[in-house]
Formats: C-alpha cells, structure tokens, sequence
C-alpha cells in the first residue's frame, strides 16, 4: 500500500477506546470469553478423537468447524486484546493484510462446512440407505478440502487487488480489526475492481441463500411426508397383529428426533422406523 509515493507502515484501529478506569475489566471479560470459546471447542476436538463412536461424518465436519472457530477468534479477538492492555491500538501494513487474509478465509469455511453439515443431515434423513455410499471418507475429505481451496483462492484474489490501491493521510479504521471494507473506504485511487469482485461474492452468496431456502422448504416436504408414510405403516401392521396387547404407536416427534440425533443412521434408520 502506497500514499502517494509514500509506503504505509501502519493503521490505527479505533474500533473499541477503552478508557484506562474500565481497562481491566474490559480486558478480563474478554480473555474469559476468547478462554471459553477456546476450551469448548478443544473439549469437542478431542472428544471426538477419542470416542470411535463418534468417527461418523456428522462429527468429522464438526471437529473441522470447531478447529475453524478456534482459529477465527484467535485472529481477532488476541489483537483486540494486546491493544486494551497496551493502549497502543496500531497495527503494522503486513499484520493488517496477514489478519485480512485469516479473517477472509475462516469467515468463508465455516459458511462452507457448515454448508457441508447441512448436506450430511440431509442425506441422513431423506437418503438412510445411500449415507455411507454418498458419504464415504474420501467424499468427505473432498468437502472439506474444497471449501480450503476455494476460500484461499478469494482471499488471495482481494489481497492482491487491495495492494494495488494508493491511500490518503486518513489511517484510522473504525474498527478493533483490519476488515476489507474499511480499509477500502480510505483508499484515494479508484476502487471499482475491488467493489466489482465484493458485489460479485454477495450476489454469490444471496443466489446460494435462496437456492438453500428453497432446498430447506422442499427437505421439510420431504420430512413431513416421511413421518406421516412411517406412522402410516406402523398403524397397519398393529391391525394386522393378533396380540390381544395394546400396541404402542410411535409419535412423529421421536422419529424426527432420532433421524437428526443419529450421526451415522444407514440402514439402521429405516429398519427402525419400519419394524417399530
């Protein structure tokens, strides 16, 4: 980044002032929330290294977005920190463009796994008897290995746009961390590529926003007309059952519940709801 001809070497981010009276507590109420989000999320880690019985798909994924989370606050939230305690909120040209980059790529691949979540759950349910064909290990290893490739690849890309860019005297991002927008605003020379590949994303994101609303509602059809073809079932075979004993029917609640509570259902799921 240059400001005329000369190079920037620093912003001020101006985001959260902390008067020196409220410092410290500022400062431990967020060491103890980033601590808690820290020591939740190894918990989930290394629980689901440990269990075998939690080596499914459902928990594969889950283990991916909570090392993500870990991640994402750590990029943020440390450097909010430093800044409270020393008073001194600055950050270097290379910090601002490093912290842009994580920032950029954690916020996309966690929209991506839990995308990827959201697929699991719905093979699980609508497809019992295809889920451990359509997700095979080598399958899920692909759906978290391409939301990495994809999320580097576009913060790559504004980066690189963003270091083409002249800048004014004006150093101060209203922000406690370096964001692409913010910095955009303080730019002097033209920024139509940078708004161009942004608006390109969003319209990106609200086109697969609608597309997941509409795959949600007809997921909820499907669901419905599930439930109501098992109770079906199930009422016909208590007719057909000669046991003087009252046989007990199977509300549609406990068969929702266990298709979503069970990560790894295959044809048990089915043989359940059929048989019960």
């Amino acid at each position: 980044m240059h400001q005329g001809n000369q190079t920037i070497s620093e912003f001020f981010l101006l985001g959260l002032v902390v008067a020196s009276e409220q410092q410290q507590l500022i400062f431990m109420l967020f060491l103890c929330m980033y601590l808690v989000t820290m020591v939740g999320n190894l918990f989930i880690i290394l629980a689901i290294i440990n269990d075998v019985h939690l080596h499914s798909p459902m928990y594969f994924f889950l283990a991916n977005l909570s090392f993500t989370d870990i991640c994402f606050t750590t990029t943020t939230i440390l450097k909010m920190l430093a800044d409270i305690q020393s008073q001194s909120p600055t950050i270097s040209f290379t910090g601002c463009l490093t912290q842009m980059y994580f920032f950029m790529l954690l916020v996309d691949l966690d929209n991506f796994l839990l995308a990827a979540m959201a697929y699991d759950r719905y093979i699980a349910i609508c497809c019992p008897l295809h889920y451990a064909a359509l997700l095979s290990p080598k399958r899920c290893a692909m759906l978290v290995l391409t939301p990495w490739i994809i999320s580097n690849l576009v913060s790559v890309l504004h980066l690189s746009l963003l270091g083409l860019l002249n800048f004014c005297d004006q150093r101060e991002i209203p922000h406690f961390f370096c964001d692409l927008e913010p910095i955009l605003r303080l730019a002097c020379s033209d920024t139509h590529i940078n708004d161009l590949t942004i608006l390109s994303k969003e319209q990106g994101h609200e086109k697969s926003t609608e597309e997941t609303t509409q795959q949600k509602n007809l997921f909820l059809e499907m669901v419905s007309l599930a439930i109501r073809d098992t109770c079906i079932k199930v009422l016909d075979l208590d007719e057909h059952i000669e046991d003087p004993k009252p046989q007990a029917t199977v509300p549609p609640w406990w068969l929702l519940s266990h298709a979503f509570s069970d990560p790894n259902p295959g044809p048990r799921v089915y043989i359940r709801l059929i048989s019960s």
